[in-house]
């Protein structure tokens, strides 16, 4: 069955200089669909977006640069014109006189707004709590052989479930020649009250929960340059989660919720997804490359479970799991189409000239 939906986006931005600022306006109605073309972008939603940006291109005081901005953003549901996104978010960025770099920033949501998608029943929506969040971060001079990348965030609901969430970012990264870099990367989070779809009883009652969610994601990435046409890299990653349910909760036609006592089924889960990849490359002709990609995959569910493992003790049970693996060879070679045709009106010169 054929669907015919329509989006189209309308913005004025003024660019350059000290001060930026600009405004936007984007549709996508209920029919507008764009998985066929590789990627999915959320559609019943009217969105409205401005900002205003301050640049400072030249040194003052112990800053070399620094880049800031204050983002609005106001979304509606095509179809009801309830706000699905409300959001206020500040961003300030500087780079000091030695290289180093300074981020921080946060947001909150000022106002009500409802999420069509988490109820996963059509015409179904919920009351999405008040937030806010606020990050810093630190990174070292890229330009040395080794350089830290340090990030704190922390958020909380406003007025309900009032429990300081966070997560902790580092990346290490270490240049051991111009050929070889090596770069870890750890990160640890922690949400006490993440709100969330858990179950439908008897096709109609819609239940959430509120559940505390650990969540580590530990990278490895090596790449090797042979020459400026040619490279290896290696790519390992495990992320590990689990959540453990606090409280059920019913939702309400209203998009409200009630306490839910009598719902008992264990939710509790632990899931991993490990991921190995090993890719070869090489550029043999200006816009042609040959690459060889080798994957390794595991992922694994556990649900209903008793306790959460320690990690060593997850790793170890995670990589006894079915795993999958695949080899890829892809080669592009680029054609010049104007080369080509001097080429052949040359030979059909000299052909004439010949004969």
């Amino acid at each position: 069955m054929n669907t015919l939906g329509y989006n189209y986006g309308l913005g004025l931005k003024k660019i350059g200089g000290t001060f930026e600022y600009g405004g936007a306006r984007s549709v996508y109605d209920n029919n507008y669909y764009t998985s066929d073309l590789g990627f999915q972008v959320i559609n019943n939603k009217v969105v409205y977006e401005m900002f205003v940006r301050h640049n400072l291109y030249k040194p003052w005081k112990f800053l070399r640069n620094s880049y800031n901005n204050v983002y609005y953003t106001y979304a509606t549901h095509f179809q009801t014109g309830k706000p699905v996104i409300h959001e206020v978010n500040v961003n300030l960025f500087g780079t000091l006189l030695n290289y180093h770099n300074i981020f921080l920033g946060g947001g909150f949501t000022p106002g009500d707004h409802y999420d069509y998608f988490e109820p996963r029943v059509e015409g179904r929506f919920s009351n999405s709590i008040k937030y806010y969040y606020s990050y810093l971060g630190y990174s070292t001079d890229y330009r040395k052989k080794v350089a830290l990348d340090i990030n704190l965030n922390l958020s909380n609901f406003i007025d309900q479930f009032v429990s300081e969430g966070f997560n902790f970012n580092t990346t290490l990264r270490y240049r051991i020649n111009d050929k070889l870099t090596i770069k870890l990367i750890s990160f640890y989070g922690y949400d006490p009250y993440n709100l969330g779809w858990a179950d439908i009883v008897n096709d109609e009652e819609i239940i959430y929960g509120l559940r505390r969610l650990n969540t580590y994601i530990n990278e490895l990435n090596l790449i090797y340059i042979f020459k400026n046409d040619m490279f290896i890299s290696i790519n390992a990653r495990h992320y590990w989660v689990t959540a453990q349910y606090r409280k059920y909760l019913t939702l309400l036609e209203d998009g409200e919720f009630e306490d839910n006592y009598e719902y008992a089924t264990n939710n509790d889960f632990n899931y991993n997804a490990f991921n190995i990849d090993f890719v070869y490359s090489w550029q043999f002709a200006p816009g042609s490359n040959l690459s060889v990609v080798y994957k390794n995959a595991i992922e694994s569910d556990e649900y209903a479970i008793t306790q959460v493992p320690k990690y060593g003790e997850n790793f170890k049970n995670m990589i006894k799991d079915p795993q999958i693996n695949s080899i890829s060879i892809k080669v592009l070679y680029y054609l010049d189409y104007q080369y080509l045709k001097r080429k052949i009106v040359k030979a059909d010169k000299i052909s004439k000239v010949q004969n």
